[in-house]
């Protein structure tokens, strides 16, 4: 799933980056709330992940590649900055990530 954010000029600065992952995490329940048959990855997973925020990085899924900054991972999802759009990938779907700066 895709969100366009290209009409956003800026956001306020007293709002701040929780204030987006609050947002990424509403929109993410509403879209796929949480399945008990679906048990979030290992910790270990999410650990090297986590190492790679901030970094641009190319990530093969069963829809195909997609390349953004990665910003957030939680326990079953990453979020990547691609440009003007956010996206969410569920780590059911993803088959590999390369950091690629």
């Amino acid at each position: 799933m895709r969100l366009n954010v290209g009409n956003v000029v800026a956001i306020p600065s007293q709002f701040g980056l929780g204030f987006v992952t609050n947002l990424l995490n509403c929109i993410l329940n509403v879209v796929n709330p949480a399945n008990p048959d679906n048990p979030p990855s290992s910790p270990g997973f999410v650990r090297e992940l986590e190492d790679l925020i901030g970094r641009q990085v190319l990530v093969n899924t069963a829809g195909g590649p997609v390349t953004g900054l990665l910003v957030l991972v939680r326990a079953d999802y990453a979020v990547l900055n691609a440009g003007t759009s956010f996206v969410l990938i569920p780590f059911a779907r993803l088959q590999g990530i390369t950091a690629i700066d």
